[in-house]
């Protein structure tokens, strides 16, 4: 009895002349896809932050830092002075009303907050973490430093802030000046009519006079300064990256979309073959069905 050899049917094998030739017809859409892929990623990593604009967190934020040469009281004004710089300058960057018109400038949206819901948005994730004061007592300096995502942002927000101190200072440390110069004027003026109504002044009693009339000197000098003892070296920007740095994240899309796009390519191409294959298409249409008896 003869018999005959069975064929077993070969599964379809793909070669890479045939992968090379889907790419070759489907060049459009991954030629289109990449291209669209690195715009989008250039535009949103690289432009948009240039107009403040962030849709995603780059991970990377300046530090601002400024030192600062605070102006050493004197212990003629200190009585005149409610708190010596370096308690007002602690005092003025623990206020979040001190910092509010200038942290807008810098903040990406308000959300319509109210000015209650604001003050508490500014003490709970401004002072004392975006913006840090440090006082060495040793030195008689203040380091102001402030963190965000925009180093421009960073450095105008420092400077803003570090002038309005020195200007609120400027206006106290003044202030004491013509309140103890009008201090002494006054004691001085008593003292001399006191003199005056004595028959016969000693020198012990000139002596009081005269140092009332040194101190009233020394204020009016002190008044005619034109220079405030207050000093800022130039700001310095620290930049500190905690995330995937913007040409990894560009390199790690455009790879995604390319393969994505090969991906679809495939199917596009075993789509086109299906509706060329009666039989491919008889199969899926029973698939499809399958469910439904």
């Amino acid at each position: 009895m003869d018999t005959q050899p069975v064929n077993n049917p070969q599964p379809d094998e793909i070669s890479l002349v045939d992968i090379i030739v889907v790419f070759i017809k489907r060049r459009r859409l991954l030629v289109a896809s990449a291209s669209l892929a690195i715009f989008l990623s250039i535009l949103v990593l690289y432009i948009f932050p240039l107009f403040n604009v962030y849709l995603y967190d780059p991970g990377t934020r300046y530090t601002a830092e400024r030192i600062i040469q605070l102006p050493v009281v004197s212990e003629d004004l200190k009585n005149y002075i409610p708190l010596v710089p370096e308690q007002r300058v602690s005092v003025m960057f623990a206020d979040p009303a001190f910092i509010a018109s200038e942290y807008e400038d810098v903040m990406e949206d308000k959300n319509g907050m109210s000015a209650t819901a604001y003050a508490s948005f500014l003490r709970e994730n401004v002072l004392g973490k975006q913006l840090v004061y440090n006082f060495d007592a040793k030195q008689g300096t203040a380091t102001l430093r402030f963190t965000h995502q925009n180093k421009d942002d960073a450095e105008r927000f420092l400077n803003d802030v570090a002038t309005k101190a020195r200007a609120r200072l400027l206006n106290e440390y003044t202030r004491g000046h013509s309140d103890a110069q009008t201090a002494v004027s006054l004691a001085s003026e008593s003292t001399l009519q006191q003199l005056s109504a004595l028959d016969n002044v000693r020198q012990s009693d000139i002596t009081p006079l005269a140092e009332l009339q040194n101190d009233l000197a020394r204020m009016r000098v002190l008044m005619n300064r034109n220079d405030f003892p207050w000093s800022m070296d130039d700001p310095v920007i620290y930049e500190d990256s905690e995330g995937t740095s913007r040409s990894v994240l560009l390199v790690v899309i455009v790879m995604a979309v390319v393969f994505l796009a090969v991906f679809i390519a495939f199917i596009l191409e075993y789509a086109d073959k299906v509706k060329s294959d009666p039989e491919e298409m008889e199969k899926i249409r029973r698939a499809w069905n399958w469910k439904r008896k």
